[in-house]
């Protein structure tokens, strides 16, 4: 490995309720991070939403559908001073 250089391991698991209906999700990552998050979707576009704990941020991820080949990610933040302001950390359209 070059120096300076890193990996970034994720996994996003979705699954779904009582009912069958893809509502919840849950992340790792290489970091030591697990994120609980709740789904939310249209046609266009899945929300999904980490609940926002006292001193911690809070994580918003949403994929949008842009057209029939790309999709915009946008990950954004919440900080524990402003609960529920979520300000974009990372955006890319795939």
């Amino acid at each position: 490995m070059r120096k300076g250089a890193s990996t970034h391991d994720d996994m996003l698991i979705i699954y779904p309720d009582n009912k069958g209906t893809p509502v919840k999700a849950i992340y790792f990552d290489n970091e030591g991070h697990i994120l609980n998050y709740a789904i939310s979707y249209s046609d266009s576009s899945i929300d999904l939403l980490h609940e926002q704990k006292q001193s911690f941020p809070g994580f918003r991820l949403t994929y949008s559908k842009l057209n029939n080949k790309t999709v915009n990610v946008k990950f954004e933040i919440s900080y524990p001073q402003k609960p529920g302001d979520f300000k974009p950390y990372l955006e890319v359209s795939v």
